[in-house]
């Protein structure tokens, strides 16, 4: 019905489409029985976390050549500078701690670059009562490195110790 609506080339366009198509089928089934599939499976070596005898492979591997090509300069990762390449000077005064501002000695950035001496830090008092003492630098380089625990880790370490009824939840 299409076809005589269409008139003699309509009806030949549309059915040089249908056969391009069909021919596009068969072509690609006739190259798939030569060739094979593309996906084969083959028996695996046995792998306790995987229970499959069989696994599907490709049937061509991709080969690389033995001189790769160099990598162009946006693809390669920039290489940082050793560390010992810094430095961040002699510190006269370190900033004055406050309750907002209490770990500002464990920045990252403090972290990662060499320092002169070190901090002296001392543990708050028990039960949170008070904030603790701000910390001192020392341009004599630290030789112990305590740790110290906040306010209500020592709380609860106490509990435990005196009250063996204590149960934190």
């Amino acid at each position: 019905m299409t076809a005589h609506s269409m008139g003699a080339f309509g009806a030949y366009k549309y059915a040089y489409s249908r056969y391009l198509k069909e021919r596009g089928d068969m072509e690609r089934e006739r190259k798939e029985i030569e060739e094979g599939p593309e996906t084969v499976w083959v028996t695996k070596r046995y792998i306790p976390t995987d229970l499959r005898v069989t696994a599907p492979v490709p049937r061509h591997k991709l080969l690389a050549p033995k001189v790769l090509p160099q990598a162009e300069t946006h693809w390669v990762p920039t290489i940082d500078p050793p560390l010992r390449s810094y430095d961040r000077g002699p510190e006269a005064a370190i900033f004055k701690s406050h309750p907002s501002t209490r770990c500002e000695e464990y920045s990252t950035l403090k972290q990662m670059l060499p320092s002169n001496g070190s901090l002296i830090r001392v543990a708050p008092p028990n039960w949170g009562t008070a904030g603790g003492v701000p910390v001192f630098h020392s341009f004599v380089p630290s030789r112990r490195y305590p740790m110290i625990n906040s306010p209500m880790t020592t709380y609860v370490d106490d509990m435990h110790t005196t009250n063996k009824l204590f149960k934190l939840h």
